[in-house]
């Protein structure tokens, strides 16, 4: 019965993600350039360490990928944008994901 459960968590859990990496949120994110991360946990294992580090690899990020990158952790994205323009050509996707 245990088991049963545990495994049912586990299926609601691969689907919720699955709905969240590629659903139409998903998609709009994936736009976004960054490094490739692990399924499910995306970029969670290169961001530990101190903060130096991790600023470091921040300030990396935005060289490689200029002037938008983003990273993955879990259900959440972390979308770093350099200029004003760009935030509104999210905004404007976003309004469009909400309405739609």
């Amino acid at each position: 019965m245990f088991l049963a459960i545990l495994l049912s968590i586990i299926l609601i859990y691969f689907v919720y993600n699955f709905y969240v990496r590629y659903g139409p949120y998903g998609r709009l994110i994936s736009r976004v350039p960054g490094p490739s991360g692990f399924p499910i946990i995306g970029n969670i294992l290169i961001l530990q360490g101190s903060q130096e580090e991790l600023w470091k690899f921040f300030i990396s990020l935005h060289k490689r990928y200029y002037p938008n990158w983003k990273i993955w952790g879990f259900h959440t994205s972390l979308v770093s944008i350099s200029h004003p323009d760009d935030f509104e050509v999210i905004k404007k996707n976003f309004i469009l994901f909400l309405y739609n």
